[in-house]
């Protein structure tokens, strides 16, 4: 018969728990991830139709969305229009928390010539002659 007072048994025990929980609990998340991931598109859907004042169910978020938001683009610092990027997907706090050079540019030539930026005390923020 085992000694269930031992340190042995306490150990084992507690070890063959946690391994059972941590798979159980891995299994769950990873069969989730998929609604998780909806669920927080749904929610982005529903604070973009909140800012402009549309108030929406929570069944009918992503038709409304669709019915709502006809076009979606990212625009620079500049104002212009960044291909390549989808709106939805951008993180806007990890865009802003980089430094200026290394935010989306547009690939059009900017309207600041160097001759104005060398001779400017300090260009302004928003042109590319840095």
């Amino acid at each position: 018969m085992i000694n269930k007072q031992s340190n042995a048994y306490t150990i084992i025990y507690i070890t063959v728990m946690v391994v059972i929980v941590g798979a159980a609990l891995a299994f769950t998340a990873m069969s989730l991830k998929d609604r998780q991931l909806e669920n927080a598109d749904a929610d982005k859907m529903k604070q973009i139709l909140q800012s402009v004042h549309i108030t929406t169910e929570r069944s009918t978020v992503v038709e409304d969305f669709q019915k709502y938001i006809t076009s979606a683009f990212v625009i620079n610092d500049r104002g212009e229009t960044v291909d390549g990027q989808d709106a939805f997907t951008v993180n806007v706090a990890a865009e802003a928390k980089k430094p200026y050079g290394e935010r989306p540019r547009s690939p059009r030539p900017s309207v600041c010539s160097r001759y104005m930026c060398a001779r400017s005390p300090m260009p302004a923020p928003n042109t590319s002659c840095l």
